[in-house]
């Protein structure tokens, strides 16, 4: 079997690394995965560049605090001028409005400018889930977001748009993509501290997945570090399951 041409066996690897020094990461990167390289998420390297804030930009109602190292949603303030401003840029499918800056994401750009001078076939990108994400980012009282129904709705509209800017990046580049959702809260999935039932889990992930094949011939994963309710992850509509093999593989089985 031909892995390469077949597609099988091409390496590929999450998005954070341990890094703060972008250039180090890249050329790292491009020498281990020159296949289907990733850009890298440095969460060492700035606040910007963790993995919720990462891709927080233009969210509605959304607060950073660089200097207390948080981020947070402020429900308490004129939140329908942010909806509907926010539905808006949706609507009109503004994908440049949801872009990752480079304050926020400077391996994206500087691996973009590398592959300008090389052949891959694929460039992978990454975000955060909605299940993560929404668990993790509360409002300003503290309750995760995930339970605030009108803001949540945003968060799965904003991440499925940054995926499809990442996306209209690569083809810049003529590369196909691939596009993982990162979702390590998924490990707690069934215990008490998340009180979330399996379709909770699985229509956020669908619209994401949804959103972003309606608009392009791209491959879609799910990553989830540790166990899972892996029959659960199954029936979305991802295409891949990235989970550590070597530690769960009884489970998925």
């Amino acid at each position: 079997m031909n892995c390469q041409k077949d597609n099988f066996c091409l390496a590929t690897a999450i998005g954070s690394l341990p890094h703060k020094d972008v250039n180090r990461a890249c050329r790292i990167i491009l020498e281990n995965l020159p296949d289907a390289p990733i850009w890298p998420q440095l969460a060492k390297r700035s606040f910007k560049e963790n993995m919720y804030v990462q891709y927080s930009e233009n969210l509605p109602c959304i607060v950073l605090d660089e200097q207390a190292e948080k981020v947070f949603f402020e429900t308490t303030k004129d939140v329908e001028q942010e909806l509907e401003k926010f539905y808006q840029r949706y609507i009109d499918q503004d994908i440049d409005y949801f872009k990752i800056s480079r304050d926020y994401a400077a391996g994206f750009y500087l691996i973009l400018e590398e592959l300008k001078e090389r052949k891959t076939r694929f460039v992978k990108g990454h975000l955060t889930g909605p299940i993560s994400f929404g668990l993790t980012v509360t409002d300003e009282r503290k309750k995760s977001i995930i339970y605030n129904e009108q803001i949540f709705d945003c968060v799965v509209k904003g991440l499925a748009m940054k995926a499809l800017w990442q996306i209209s990046e690569f083809k810049k580049l003529n590369r196909s993509s691939i596009i993982f959702l990162d979702e390590p809260y998924l490990s707690a999935f069934g215990s008490s501290y998340v009180s979330l039932g399996k379709d909770d889990v699985i229509r956020p992930l669908d619209e994401i997945i949804e959103t972003i094949k309606d608009a392009e011939d791209v491959l879609i994963g799910i990553h989830c570090c540790a166990n899972t309710d892996w029959s659960m992850l199954m029936e979305t509509k991802a295409d891949i399951i990235s989970f550590d093999a070597y530690g769960f593989i009884d489970n998925l089985a």
